[in-house]
């Protein structure tokens, strides 16, 4: 590694394997985006069980009024 990429770059092997793995970015991105789904899909019990999705919208309209009564 250092070899070939040279020094103070972070490169490293480490564990058992000799093989340099390099982790699949769109395999953990659909991963992230799958939990992000499930996540604002979620009812959140102490807004009355409503999830991110549901709030969004009255939250912007409430600072956007806000905003306007402030002028």
């Amino acid at each position: 590694m250092v070899t070939s990429n040279g020094p103070n770059r972070n490169s490293h092997i480490s564990g058992k394997s000799v093989h340099n793995q390099r982790c699949c970015m769109p395999h953990i991105q659909s991963h992230l985006h799958q939990f992000q789904k499930a996540w604002n899909n979620n009812p959140l019990r102490m807004e009355r069980n409503k999830s991110p999705l549901q709030l969004w919208p009255v939250v912007k309209a409430e600072s956007t009024g806000a905003n306007h009564r402030d002028l």
